[in-house]
């Protein structure tokens, strides 16, 4: 086995339709955390990678938001309290993110900019 050296043959970034995280990247990166949502690069990178496994992971940490520790629940309740979300709109957003993400991709990719 090698390592073998890949390029894309496409690479199409859209706006996002839900317009929610325009300029609050620190906000966004506290919310990944809370939910234990592992991303690629370094901290408060503009561009940046989540494996579906790991995001979907965290949308069920939301659905199931409830039934978390307490000390999990208090950290995402208050990580969506910084930007005025519900736990019920920021799995519509993080839903639609995952709609409108590339379905032939393992990773749904994000870029500041």
């Amino acid at each position: 086995m090698g390592c073998r050296l890949h390029v894309a043959s496409k690479y199409d970034v859209r706006y996002a339709q839900v317009e929610y995280f325009n300029w609050l990247i620190e906000e966004f990166y506290h919310i990944l955390d809370a939910l234990d949502i592992c991303y690629n690069g370094e901290l408060y990178d503009y561009s940046f990678e989540v494996s579906r496994e790991d995001w979907r992971a965290g949308m069920g940490k939301i659905a199931t938001l409830n039934v978390q520790k307490p000390e999990v629940r208090r950290e995402i309740e208050e990580s969506l309290k910084r930007v005025e979300l519900t736990p019920e709109r920021m799995l519509e957003i993080m839903d639609e993110y995952l709609r409108a993400a590339d379905p032939s991709n393992n990773y749904l990719n994000f870029s500041f900019f």
